[in-house]
């Protein structure tokens, strides 16, 4: 009988750093999924893909290869295989998330992880930055509104759409947020202070 040989690198301790920050709790508790009906949970499924994005970031479909050389047994469960985590579940995964907004899911992971680490977040920096897109888009790309406006980037050709951040001194994110691509920095940083009272709860 042969020896298996494994080679997890880092992902054992990504995985558990998801778990201690709560990031794999947080998502399970605000998807919608049938526990009884997967596999895997959409918080592992997430945690999957970070820990490829993390360490080789690779595209969806290589993920069942490049989890071939790992424990996944061990990484996500008894019954899991690499051909578990393909670019079918995963993409579900990210349909639930996206279903459950991203962007209330990612304030509570970082409430979480805030409490767990006892980050100070008496002070936040906050800050946008415009990516630019290539190919036609017309109208509202799944809520989005890819359009021209002021190019951090120098691509005043291109649309865009804008990514603002908040962290804390220590350049620990604490709340992210997608935007119009002409939405400018005076709106979002008027929007940031009650975005933060709603969603990390400082009050």
């Amino acid at each position: 009988m042969g020896v298996q040989i494994f080679s997890d690198g880092v992902a054992p301790v990504i995985e558990e750093i998801c778990r201690q920050i709560g990031l794999l709790q947080t998502i399970d508790e605000m998807t919608d999924w049938d526990e009884d009906r997967c596999k895997l949970s959409p918080g592992q499924r997430i945690v999957a893909i970070i820990i490829n994005a993390l360490m080789d970031r690779q595209p969806l479909h290589y993920l069942p290869r490049f989890y071939s050389d790992m424990d996944v047994k061990k990484l996500f469960g008894s019954d899991i295989l690499p051909e578990d985590l393909n670019d079918h579940t995963m993409s579900r995964a990210l349909q639930k998330l996206a279903d459950a907004d991203p962007e209330r899911v990612y304030a509570r992971v970082a409430l979480r992880a805030i409490m767990e680490e006892d980050v100070d977040v008496s002070i936040i920096h906050a800050d946008t930055t415009s990516m630019s897109v290539q190919g036609a888009y017309e109208g509202r790309e799944e809520g989005l509104n890819l359009v021209h406006g002021y190019s951090k980037d120098g691509r005043p050709d291109l649309k865009q759409f804008l990514y603002g951040l908040g962290v804390t001194p220590d350049s620990i994110p604490v709340i992210a947020q997608v935007r119009d691509g002409n939405t400018t920095d005076v709106a979002w940083n008027g929007d940031i202070i009650e975005m933060l009272r709603d969603r990390l709860q400082l009050d």
